[in-house]
């Protein structure tokens, strides 16, 4: 039998045209974007209990797993933006143990937005965000959660 290699490249040079046509939408999206956040940050806020207890379990177990393999973590409960961050680096990010399984299900199911990317010196980083807040005024929004 022999090896079988499979190899997509999907990327693509824009034209100067799609470039600036791309830029113009990401302009009128940030304008949108800043006119809510401004009215989103006036709102009172109150905070949710289910995602400050979500939060303080993922700081734990991620310190837990940052002291184990030498990384460096900050968390930020933001009262001025109005959420929560966990900030993880490490050398490598690798899920081979049930206890990995189950962290990695947990950040899944149990934040708002997360994304594993390279930093520029090269280590692993681990981004959580979680709303932590809601506003006190309005209906509470039905929050997305992957299940």
């Amino acid at each position: 039998m022999k090896t079988k290699i499979y190899q997509g490249d999907y990327q693509k040079e824009r034209t100067e045209e799609e470039k600036k046509a791309m830029l113009r939408e990401m302009d009128q999206l940030a304008n949108l974007l800043q006119d809510d956040a401004q009215n989103h940050l006036k709102t009172e806020k109150m905070i949710v209990k289910e995602d400050k207890q979500t939060f303080e379990s993922l700081l734990q177990k991620l310190n837990d797993y940052a002291q184990r393999h030498q990384g460096t973590i900050q968390a930020t409960i933001d009262c001025e933006q109005w959420e929560s961050r966990i900030e993880l680096y490490t050398d490598f990010f690798e899920i081979s143990s049930e206890e990995e399984q189950t962290l990695l299900r947990e950040i899944a199911s149990g934040t708002h937005s997360f994304n594993i990317t390279a930093a520029k010196d090269g280590k692993v980083r681990i981004f959580l965000m979680i709303r932590y807040f809601e506003d006190i005024e309005n209906e509470p929004a039905k929050p997305f959660r992957a299940s």
